[in-house]
């Protein structure tokens, strides 16, 4: 397991593709913003980052809250990971790892699928010591604990001691999700 002390705040694309802000959801509205009528990058787009990142473009069809696990459906919408949509094991799972506080029902952000370094997820029940497994909140949506519940993530590796609400994984992937026996 890797560990690292400093958690990566500023994400940028390593790939030389133009339109790409890892760190802010994009609102479309003519009204606000009328010079940007349409997502900046096809959904479902990937791409690679700084400090060994994936990510994909996707729309959140829900409000996403930043550092969530989001679940990501075959048309690339995003909603919060539920214990019971990652137990159907139909879905691609990533993190809102974005520095705004939430992306509102249609808008476009990206998730990411893989990080080595360090990323935040939002963690209930935070009290843990590095290597903890962690598990789909069944309380809140989009959250991780470290209380045994109906599905474990697999891939999200604690890499410092849990004291709050928001830890620093060392994301070696957050695919797959397997149920927990």
């Amino acid at each position: 397991m890797a560990t690292t002390t400093n958690l990566t705040t500023k994400w940028f694309t390593v790939d030389n593709k133009e339109g790409v802000d890892f760190n802010f959801p994009q609102t479309i509205s003519v009204t606000v913003n009328p010079e940007l009528p349409a997502p900046r990058i096809a959904l479902g787009e990937l791409v690679h980052g700084n400090n060994g990142s994936r990510w994909m473009f996707v729309q959140a069809s829900t409000t996403v809250t930043a550092n969530n696990l989001v679940a990501i459906d075959v048309n690339f919408a995003a909603n919060n990971l539920t214990s019971v949509l990652a137990a159907s094991l139909k879905y691609t799972v990533g993190i809102a790892e974005f520095q705004a506080t939430v992306a509102n029902a249609g808008d476009y952000f990206w998730a990411c699928l893989e990080a080595r370094g360090g990323a935040a997820v939002n963690v209930i029940n935070g009290q843990a010591l590095s290597g903890t497994l962690l598990y789909v909140s069944s309380t809140q949506a989009g959250a991780v604990t470290t209380s045994v519940s109906a599905a474990a993530v697999h891939g999200l590796y604690i890499n410092s001691t849990i004291t709050g609400t928001t830890a620093t994984v060392d994301v070696v992937t957050v695919e797959p999700i397997t149920t927990s026996a």
